[in-house]
């Protein structure tokens, strides 16, 4: 792609027929997208361009051209605050690229204040957020999404515990790029030997997959929105929530050590939860199996590269999951 912020540009002006000049920053960019700042005298919104839908997603994960769709969703069926969109087009036909463009929510990537004893009103929120998620938000199967030509969002049905497993496979084929053959099949095998766990499972929710405080911005008197839902799918809600439990205690700088107050932390994490939705009997040992996700991209993100070394920390947590399943 040549040149985005003219890109940008071209899009505002085909969107919004008016003679408005936008002042159009880059804000960064994510594994799939760059996103743009476009500001005028009457607005001020958030454009995000898919230049390369990442290839280290599982085949039920649709990407960016899921944003869009699951966040009219969420906005319609929940009080969860989230970004309103103005525009998107999938078509990848006028400018040979997906966009989206929604308005730009006041506030701060919620790192900056989650990690101040003062602010454990924003861990309970978090938790209160996504109970309301999981219980407003149902499907009749598990599967992943595809969005329909009327923006609605229906799924393709497909067993939860072969999701998972296709999940895991995916992710742990990352170690290899580090040469940690052993601890791929260290984690394929732990799955393996418990995949009967997650067989019963018969609640499909509406999943986020990273609900972090990185895909949440606001101030420290609360979240004012949760983005990124392109990795969103049908799956156990409780897979989601172990994933937020271990990305709130991740240190702000990606460290995976756990913070001094990890386990009040988590206390109130769940508390919040459980105040918008129940967990099922037997919850905390599935929760172990639901860690290895997070767990096993932490080791390849966080490896020494130079000599192949994964974080004694990780490899830690991984044999305290082998114990306690």
């Amino acid at each position: 792609m040549v040149n985005l912020s003219e890109s940008v540009s071209l899009i505002l002006e085909k969107e919004f027929e008016s003679a408005e000049d936008f002042d159009v920053e880059p804000l960064g960019s994510g594994a799939s997208h760059e996103t743009f700042s476009a500001v005028s005298e009457d607005r001020e919104l958030v454009v995000k361009i898919c230049d390369d839908d990442w290839s280290g997603l599982p085949e039920f994960e649709k990407g960016f051209e899921l944003d869009a769709p699951v966040l009219k969703l969420v906005r319609e069926e929940t009080s969860i605050p989230v970004p309103e969109v103005y525009a998107y087009d999938n078509s990848e036909t006028e400018f040979n690229f997906k966009y989206i463009v929604m308005e730009r929510v006041e506030g701060k990537e919620m790192y900056e204040f989650m990690e101040y004893s003062e602010n454990q009103h924003l861990i309970r929120q978090t938790g209160e957020l996504l109970g309301e998620l999981h219980n407003k938000i149902e499907f009749e199967d598990f599967g992943g999404l595809k969005a329909t030509e009327n923006d609605f969002v229906e799924v393709e049905p497909q067993e939860w515990s072969s999701m998972f497993k296709q999940l895991i496979w995916k992710i742990t084929s990352h170690l290899e790029k580090i040469e940690a053959q052993e601890t791929r099949d260290r984690i394929r095998n732990i799955v393996e030997e418990n995949l009967h766990l997650l067989e019963s499972r018969d609640n499909p929710v509406l999943l986020h997959q990273e609900f972090s405080p990185r895909n949440m911005v606001g101030t420290s008197e609360g979240i004012n929105a949760v983005i990124d839902w392109e990795r969103a799918i049908s799956g156990d809600p409780e897979y989601d929530l172990a994933t937020a439990e271990k990305h709130i205690i991740q240190a702000r700088d990606g460290n995976p050590e756990k913070r001094e107050n990890a386990e009040q932390i988590r206390k109130i994490l769940y508390e919040g939860y459980k105040s918008k939705r129940q967990l099922d009997q037997g919850w905390e040992k599935r929760r172990n199996l639901y860690y290895l996700p997070y767990i096993t991209l932490m080791m390849y993100i966080t490896a020494n590269r130079e000599e192949n070394i994964i974080e004694v920390e990780l490899l830690q947590q991984l044999e305290k999951i082998e114990e306690e399943l």
